[in-house]
Order: structure tokens, then sequence, then C-alpha cells
């Protein structure tokens, strides 16, 4: 079990959502999933009686997901209401998404029309220059993390992996989904941000293609492979015990 899963199945077996500081403001509608590190639920704020996603995390110290979304105001990005800290749990209470992610849709269409991909992807365009205009990469940009509304409105979802850059700067930071990432990342190299333009270009390459491609092969993976085997060998023997 990965170190998320165990982190996800801790939470469970915590009484996290009966936290006064969480349990006094918003009250648990249902569950809706788990993430690496967190758990989700569809919840009501009582004062408003708007209905909010809940995601609560152990509070680590390099949790920085709050600290950047904060500062996103774009209608095709995510919105923060609330962060509710506890000395072990933080709660992020944020907008409630309607629809269906990103990747669902291109797999019911069997690769989009040109036409439909264009409007997705200058949306998704618009979410990216409004973070980078904020000084923000999103570093995991891919169809999952990508939400469409019944009216084909494009959200930005899930800054777990974000970071802040600084124009002209190296960026030193490395993470992201190994099908999605550029190659610089792959070969951890600095680079000069935005490093995600690679990942801009797998995105678009997606939506007219209903299959699982690695972009940064040009194929889809065989039957039991993985993306980590292409990596330079170097990344491989690095992730490799020692005896």
């Amino acid at each position: 079990m990965s170190k998320g899963s165990e982190s996800s199945v801790a939470l469970q077996r915590q009484s996290c959502w009966s936290e006064p500081a969480f349990g006094d403001h918003d009250m648990v509608l249902q569950d809706t999933g788990t993430g690496g590190f967190t758990q989700v639920k569809l919840a009501c704020h009582l004062l408003t009686g708007t209905v909010v996603l809940a995601i609560v995390a152990w509070n680590f110290p390099y949790l920085t997901e709050p600290d950047i979304v904060v500062d996103l105001d774009n209608p095709n990005v995510i919105h923060l209401f609330q962060v509710i800290e506890t000395k072990d749990y933080i709660f992020l209470i944020m907008e409630r998404v309607g629809g269906e992610q990103l990747w669902d849709l291109i797999a019911e269409t069997d690769g989009m029309q040109e036409e439909d991909a264009c409007r997705l992807f200058r949306q998704i365009m618009q979410a990216m220059q409004h973070c980078h205009t904020n000084g923000i990469l999103h570093l995991d940009l891919k169809p999952e993390n990508v939400v469409v509304d019944t009216s084909s409105k494009v959200k930005l979802i899930d800054f777990g992996l974000s970071t802040r850059f600084t124009a002209r700067k190296k960026l030193k930071k490395f993470g992201g989904t190994a099908l999605y990432v550029a190659p610089e990342i792959v070969c951890e190299k600095a680079s000069e941000p935005p490093a995600p333009q690679q990942m801009s270009g797998a995105r678009y390459h997606s939506l007219h293609h209903a299959h699982r491609e690695m972009p940064i092969l040009g194929k889809k993976p065989e039957e039991g492979e993985e993306a980590g085997q292409y990596f330079p060998a170097r990344l491989q023997e690095r992730a490799e015990p020692h005896p």
C-alpha cells in the first residue's frame, strides 16, 4: 500500500469529521471519494445552505494547496471558499463542481470533434494563463484534473502538486503524472516556467484520442506496460533499492 493510500485509510479511521471547527459550520451529506492523502465529502454550509465540497487532510506543514488556490479567482478554476485548520487536520471548503472528468467525456465520445476540442482547450488555457499570471504552476495538468459541466464549462481542479515560480528563474520542483509530464521534468532538468507547455499539448492531443496514450512516446502503452519503464535508465536506477 502506498503512503498516500495509508494516509487516506488512516483518515477514515479517525473522527475528523466530528471536529467542532468543521461540524459547527458544515454538515456532511455524503461520501464522494478519496484522494492520495485526503477524504472528500459533499457537505452543506449551515449558515447559507450552500452545497460545497469538503476535503480533509492531515495538517502537514508541506501542504501547499490552500495557500495557492486562495490566490486564484477565475471562472475556469475551482474556487476555495474557506480553510479550517485544527491541530491535526486541515479542511478545504471548496466550490462544488458538477459534471464529469474530461477523460470520461473523451472516452464517451471516442475522441472529440475539433470544434468541441478547441472550445474546451481554450478554457483550459485561460485557466492556465490565470495561474501563470499569478506565479503558479499546476504541474499535474491531465484530463482527470479537468471537470466539464453540462454547459461545457471547464473547471481546473486538484492543485495538490502545484508550486509557485518566479519569472526568469529555473524551476527545480519535479512532479506530475508519468503519462503526461514534459521531457525536461522526466529528465529532472531545471527549466524556465511555464514547463507545462508540453503538458498542454498532450492535453489537446488527448481530446482527439479516446485511448490513453503516452504523449512523451507518441503511442499508447501496451498491456502491462508502465510509463516509468521509459524514463531514463539513471532515473530507474535511482528508484531501485540498493543491496
